[in-house]
């Protein structure tokens, strides 16, 4: 029996519930490449057909100066981590390597070979839409991969010389490595979405508006995974953010009550 074939169950040994509606292997596997060529189409044709927009020429400040000086300052007015600049980076220092300066600056910097890493990190997305059939099932999947291929949005920002394609990628890479340690208790899944967590904020370095934004996500996690998590004892209003080093939240003054209107109604 093939692993798709086998029931996915937790770490705790129970069985993840089966969605209905499954396709074969067959054909599962004709629409997970059909959708991989049709997006691998749309964000690598043509690259160069639009110029820079001037996110990408600021961008490629970045770069150029970690290419060819070998350094990279973090400026905090940007906020965005060096994730995109080194992954970026990489062809043109091989190219240095194998033939020289003049090959990194000729043929390692140009508008296609910089543009083509926001364009893996959208289809590497795709595939770890794919990855989410245990939980979503064959046509759930495919239906999201098929979108998600095919979306303008997605589309522009995979052909797009910016953070944002990298930042999707990583905030689903530690969502499908969490759920395949739940189902599997494989350390090797838990170090991935450490890892993708970690390039999460040296992507773009803001924490607290990461975890502003996750916190509905975390909330929705008991519900994929079956688990209820345990209720506080104590909880604490959320428009106070308190730390542990705070002295005790003092109890707030009782309101005054409000005076008889001296209106009264006909």
């Amino acid at each position: 029996m093939s692993d798709s074939a086998k029931p996915p169950q937790s770490a705790s040994g129970s069985p993840v519930p089966k969605v209905e509606g499954e396709i074969s292997d067959r054909a599962w596997l004709i629409g997970c490449v059909a959708i991989l060529l049709v997006a691998a189409f749309l964000r690598l044709y043509d690259l160069a057909l639009v110029p820079f927009h001037h996110d990408e020429g600021v961008n490629g400040n970045f770069l150029v100066s970690l290419v060819r000086d070998g350094r990279y300052h973090y400026d905090p007015a940007n906020y965005h981590g060096p994730t995109l600049y080194y992954f970026s980076a990489f062809f043109p220092w091989i190219l240095r390597f194998l033939f020289g300066p003049a090959a990194q600056n000729t043929y390692g910097l140009t508008t296609v070979t910089v543009r083509l890493v926001p364009a893996f990190f959208g289809l590497a997305t795709i595939g770890l839409v794919l990855c989410l059939r245990r939980r979503l099932g064959s046509v759930g999947v495919l239906a999201a991969a098929a979108l998600l291929a095919i979306s303008p949005g997605a589309v522009y920002l995979s052909r797009y010389f910016i953070h944002e394609t990298l930042f999707v990628f990583f905030t689903l890479g530690v969502v499908v490595g969490a759920l395949r340690f739940y189902e599997e208790a494989q350390p090797v899944y838990l170090v991935l979405a450490a890892a993708s967590a970690a390039l999460l904020f040296a992507t773009k370095l803001d924490p607290s508006h990461h975890l502003h934004r996750s916190g509905g996500k975390i909330q929705t996690i008991p519900k994929i995974t079956g688990r209820r998590s345990r209720p506080r004892s104590d909880p604490i209003p959320s428009d106070h953010h308190h730390h542990l080093s705070d002295p005790p939240l003092a109890p707030p003054p009782p309101r005054p009550r409000p005076s008889p209107s001296p209106l009264r109604p006909r």
